[in-house]
């Protein structure tokens, strides 16, 4: 949630509603709910209120929120995990040059992008399946499914930082020169 608060990218530039200012804003604020408003229906039964931690206050959601929480909590993940399939597949492969005038790596780096986005949103799907079908599934697939989702951004997000100067044509690595 901070990374996004903090990130400005292009600011509002491009399209008037999928922009990096809007994206950035909205997978914010909805990461910040998943993580503030727990899933589990007893306060004993979410990690975050065990009795170790001792700390009933952090679980104010389910005292506040009553029988609303999960759908709170699932509105925001459906949200969060939007704003990252939007950022892989349309935001990530935009370029100011023609697509005529792409480079092979361009091409694959494009790949990429959308194949993480496309990675997210079958997760969704999986997710839903999941959620829907309780007792089929362990309670840890929906970690390992929300993990797979995190990690195809967060590759997308290392290929587009232009530190892999592999995934790079010569005539686009000039700008690596002087760092």
């Amino acid at each position: 949630s901070v990374f996004f608060f903090i990130y400005r990218g292009y600011g509002t530039e491009g399209h008037r509603i999928f922009n990096d200012r809007n994206l950035t804003l909205t997978s914010a604020i909805a990461v910040l709910i998943v993580a503030m408003v727990p899933t589990s229906a007893e306060p004993s039964e979410a990690w975050i209120c065990a009795e170790p931690a001792n700390l009933p206050t952090i679980c104010w959601a389910q005292e506040y929120i009553s029988n609303w929480y999960r759908d709170i909590h699932l509105v925001a993940s459906v949200t969060y995990f939007s704003t990252l399939a939007i950022w892989c597949g349309y935001l990530l492969p935009k370029s100011n040059k023609n697509p005529s005038e792409w480079t092979r790596q361009k091409m694959w780096r494009n790949r990429i992008y959308k194949t993480s986005g496309a990675i997210i949103v079958i997760n969704m799907v999986l997710l839903a399946v999941v959620i829907l079908s309780r007792d089929v599934f362990p309670r840890w697939s929906v970690f390992i499914l929300e993990s797979v989702a995190v990690m195809a951004f967060g590759f997308s997000w290392i290929v587009k930082s232009e530190r892999l100067q592999f995934m790079y044509a010569e005539e686009e690595r000039e700008r690596f020169r002087g760092l």
